[in-house]
């Protein structure tokens, strides 16, 4: 698999990944904020689904105000996360 952007932008997933993801799971998300993203990622990794990303460019410049994702906190999350997903 390849996957540049764990957190960032938007991902679409078909509700029939997200089915196969509950019935392989028992939950689909249960991880708050923004490691949500990865355990969903992370689960449809190990289904073999089929992953595609769309480049998208993210301006610094044009941000208003700062983001409100605590980085070290989030980075342990995705340790904790990826370790605990085996991919």
């Amino acid at each position: 698999f390849k996957v540049l952007t764990l957190s960032s932008f938007y991902r679409v997933y078909k509700i029939s990944l997200i089915n196969h993801i509950k019935l392989s799971n028992k939950v689909i998300i249960k991880e708050p904020g923004f490691i949500s993203m990865i355990e969903i990622l992370s689960k449809a990794i190990k289904l073999n689904a089929n992953i595609i990303e769309v480049p998208m460019m993210l301006y610094t410049k044009r941000r208003k105000d700062k983001s409100k994702m605590k980085v070290f906190k989030t980075i342990l999350d995705y340790i904790r996360i990826l370790l605990k997903a085996k991919i």
